[in-house]
Formats: structure tokens, sequence, C-alpha cells
């Protein structure tokens, strides 16, 4: 079990990779990203290998593009949660430990025209509740959870987040005016790990000669981890001449990250190898208390940082 003394850990995952932690949490796609085919035994297959920690753990859904088939019902039929009478799984949040978590259905999002306003309405009514000064003095950590990336380093055609960005720009003016600490998200097949970034530009942050510890971050921190057990179109590596100016990491190497809150000024995040549970990347974000982003567009920071190509 990941519960540890000081601190609640949060695993997720996106695609099939399956691990017993504490709190397991698919960020669309589910298993081989199939589980409709015949007729839902596909599905079934991956219930039942999932039981052994799905039956004594949280396991939190949230759908992807693959899931959109029959309207999600494949999905629905299975996962159920916070809110679902009310939402059918488009959107929720849970608190746990210090990390208010938000998750929603970007897909649905992005498809669903007519849908964009109460998405963007039960945004941003949960995240002005959890930006409060009485909401951040006990859980000052905010963690976004959908399955598409707002930005990445592939370009397309192997990567449609390029054509679906300016879709998003809504999403990400919340993240912006609420303090939205990290994003995770899945759909492209490698791990990406990313410095604050608004508007596809890098943002600043104090003592931004290196890239393990972000103190006081003004813009939110991106994460892409598609890479946990997906046996399809592995994402090779990329040149780092090819990589945008505020990757800090990347890796094509099966893995699955955890969220670790250590305290109300210190959050970790690390990203491990499948293989063999060694820990690949990992960085802080650090913050003093009641730190918030600034709401003037400061444009482009050139970092003198490392990067790590994994």
């Amino acid at each position: 079990m990941c519960i540890r003394d000081r601190i609640v850990s949060f695993f997720f995952q996106a695609e099939d990779g399956i691990r017993d932690f504490c709190l397991s949490r698919g960020l669309g796609d589910v298993y081989k990203r199939q589980l409709y085919l015949e007729n839902g035994k596909t599905g079934d297959d991956y219930m039942q290998k999932a039981q052994k920690f799905a039956a004594q753990i949280p396991y939190m859904a949230i759908a992807g593009n693959h899931e959109i088939f029959r309207n999600y019902t494949y999905l629905n039929l299975r996962f159920k949660m916070p809110l679902y009478d009310q939402f059918q799984n488009v959107y929720y949040s849970f608190n746990l430990g210090l990390v208010h978590y938000v998750c929603f259905n970007i897909q649905y999002f992005h498809q669903v025209f007519e849908a964009r306003e109460g998405i963007l309405s039960w945004l941003r009514e949960d995240l002005q509740r959890a930006n409060s000064n009485e909401s951040r003095s006990q859980r000052p950590w905010i963690v976004a959870i959908a399955h598409k990336p707002f930005f990445t380093s592939l370009k397309a055609p192997k990567a449609d987040t390029h054509t679906d960005y300016g879709n998003f720009t809504q999403i990400e003016d919340l993240y912006l005016e609420f303090s939205v600490d990290m994003y995770l998200s899945g759909h492209v097949h490698f791990y990406e790990r990313m410095l604050p970034v608004f508007r596809n530009q890098s943002r600043g942050y104090e003592d931004f000669n290196q890239t393990y510890i972000i103190k006081n971050a003004q813009a939110t921190v991106h994460i892409i981890d598609g890479i946990s057990g997906t046996d399809h179109e592995i994402t090779q590596e990329l040149d780092k001449s090819e990589w945008n100016e505020y990757t800090a990491a990347m890796s094509s190497k099966f893995g699955f990250g955890i969220v670790d809150a250590i305290n109300k000024t210190h959050l970790k995040f690390s990203q491990t190898l499948s293989q063999n549970f060694t820990q690949e990347d990992s960085f802080y974000l650090v913050k003093d208390e009641g730190h918030r982003f600034s709401q003037a567009n400061t444009g482009k920071t050139t970092f003198a940082v490392s990067y790590t190509h994994l």
C-alpha cells in the first residue's frame, strides 16, 4: 500500500497498466482502449483482472476518446463516479488529503459543442470553491485530470493536440484564474513533463535554473502520462531539438505516476517504471502558503535549465 505516515499518495494510469496502490486513477482509454469489443466481453476481462485491487481501493475513472462508443455506455455501466446521478461521469471532484482533484470528460467537451457551457460552468464553480481561502487552508493543492493534453512536443499527424488546442483555451483560462497546480493527462503514448506553461509559452517560477524544484509557479504544470501499459503505437523518443522549450523530461518507457502531497507547501510527482518499480523521473512543486498565480500574462520566459532525456 502507498499510504505513508505523513502523506497521502495518488496513483494514476493511462491505458491498461495495473498496479496495487491505495488509489488507482484511470486517465481514459481503459484496457487497450476497447471496453466495447465482443459486446463488452473485453471490458469484463479487464474488470476481472482489476478486481484484485479495485474491490478494495477506490478506482476513479474518466473517459477518453475510445470510451465514446455508444455514448460512453460501456464505461458508465462499470464505473459510477461521484455525482453520477447528476452528471453521468462527465465531471466530478473529490478531496484526498491535502489535494482537491477535479476530473472531467474533455473528449465530451471537445466533440459536443452544446455541452461546453455546462462543463465550463461546473468547472468554474468547483475551482472557485477549491481556491477559496478557507478551502486552500485545508487543501492547498489543486490537481486537474482529463484525458487529452493541451500541449505536447509531438507534432501532427502523430498527435492531434495541436489541432485540438484552440478548443481548450477556455479551460486553460480557468486553470490560470484559480491557480490549478497540476494537470494530468494521457492520450499521447509517452511520458512528458513540462514546466509551468500558459498559452503554449513558458511562465516563470523561482529558482528556475533547475527543473526538479519548481517554486511559486506562475502557471499550471502539465504532465502527459500515456505510457503505463498500452500496446498501441508506442511513441518513439524525440530528439531534444524537437522538444518544446518548456519540456523538462520525456520517456517512452512503460511507467506510471504517483502524486505525493507531502505537506501544505511541498507536493512531489514521480514517474515509476512498470518493469522494475524504479523511479525514472521526479520533481517537487513548492510554494509559499497562500501563493496564487499572477493573473498578468507575463509571456515568454527563457529558462536556463538542463533537460532530461530519460
